[in-house]
């Protein structure tokens, strides 16, 4: 319930600033209107001063000048002084009219009178002008506050309104939100179960495939085991006369490769080959063995006094296509470190060897390589 308003009019109190000023002037004024009357009170009226005139009954004569050529400088007369004349006593001042002070006094204190009734209708009209703009003050700060009442009465009921529907769509989406999740859960089930009758029929089905294979492949094992056992052998008969003609090939290379080491002994390069598993039946492999590990020895060879021919002997393993398998071994070094490096890296570099004139290689041979030719 609302509390009644004042009356601004009856409410209306002049400021203590506005009472203040009031005061002060007030008190001004009085204090110019004693000191007006004690002027008047001591007011009086100033005599006329008589004044004095000289008069002259002709000009006095000019002064020559300097450029006038005068016969003789006589000396100029001088001028008559005039008594002065006695100065006129003043005359005393009259003394004022009491009828004439009377009334100007009462002149005076009506005037006096008059602005006092002039400032106090001003302060009034003053004091009326600032009531009613108080008063207007109010009413447009009342009219603001109610203006602004009203606003906040309409935001509120907005905001009312805007959580209300907030609310409702919070509970329609929860609403919502159930519901996918009830369809979801629902679809899912249905999802799981048929999976399920799935997996058992498939399990069903792989069980009874299992059997047949495992029957299957009981039966094409005993046959498998069966052809196996015939096929293996066949196959060690096979490889028992396979090793027996392979050895007997082995054994005629090495005899035939032992003719070509001894008639290559002797050529020019100092290169020779021996087979530990193996020859050739072709003297010229020697000189083509020669041929290609004499260009990539890089050793400057020089022959002293006493006229040795030192040689080192490396022990190759080839493979089927005669290249090189794994590092040349030194069977016996010819004394000289560097030389024994060089030799080296020649029989490296000689990968694959020369194809052999049988067309098959031996498994092992042995380089003899001399320093000097």
């Amino acid at each position: 319930m609302s509390r009644p308003r004042p009356d601004p009019i009856h409410s209306y109190r002049h400021p203590p600033e506005h009472n203040r000023r009031a005061f002060l002037l007030s008190l001004g004024i009085h204090v110019a209107l004693v000191v007006m009357l004690v002027a008047a009170m001591l007011w009086r009226e100033k005599p006329v001063q008589p004044m004095q005139v000289e008069m002259w009954a002709e000009l006095p004569e000019p002064v020559p000048t300097a450029e006038q050529a005068l016969p003789e400088e006589k000396p100029a007369p001088e001028p008559e002084t005039p008594e002065p004349q006695p100065k006129p006593e003043p005359e005393p001042e009259p003394e004022p009219d009491p009828v004439q002070l009377k009334a100007q006094r009462e002149a005076e204190i009506a005037l006096q009178r008059e602005e006092e009734r002039k400032r106090l209708a001003e302060e009034r009209a003053r004091a009326e002008a600032e009531r009613q703009r108080e008063i207007e003050r109010r009413r447009q700060e009342d009219e603001r506050q109610r203006a602004l009442q009203r606003q906040r009465e309409e935001q509120r009921v907005r905001e009312e309104q805007l959580k209300r529907q907030e609310e409702e769509r919070r509970r329609e989406e929860q609403r919502r939100e159930q519901e996918r999740i009830a369809a979801e859960k629902k679809a899912a089930e249905e999802k799981a179960a048929a999976e399920k009758a799935a997996r058992e029929k498939a399990a069903a089905e792989k069980a009874a495939a299992e059997k047949a294979a495992r029957e299957k492949a009981a039966a094409e094992k005993a046959a498998a085991e069966k052809k196996a056992a015939e096929a293996k052998a066949a196959a060690e008969k096979k490889a028992a006369e396979e090793k027996r003609l392979a050895e007997e090939r082995e054994r005629k290379l090495r005899e035939a490769f032992k003719d070509t080491a001894s008639r290559a002994a002797g050529l020019a390069g100092g290169t020779a080959a021996r087979s530990q598993a193996g020859g050739g039946s072709d003297a010229g492999w020697g000189a083509a063995i020669r041929s290609c590990v004499k260009p990539n020895v890089a050793y400057p060879a020089q022959r002293d006094a006493s006229g040795n021919n030192p040689y080192v002997i490396y022990r190759v393993q080839l493979g089927p296509k005669g290249q090189q398998v794994g590092t040349p071994q030194l069977v016996r070094s010819s004394g000289v470190a560097a030389f024994d490096r060089a030799v080296l890296v020649g029989i490296q570099r000689c990968d694959p060897l020369p194809p052999h004139p049988s067309g098959r290689f031996p498994s092992t041979i042995d380089i003899r390589y001399y320093m000097f030719d």
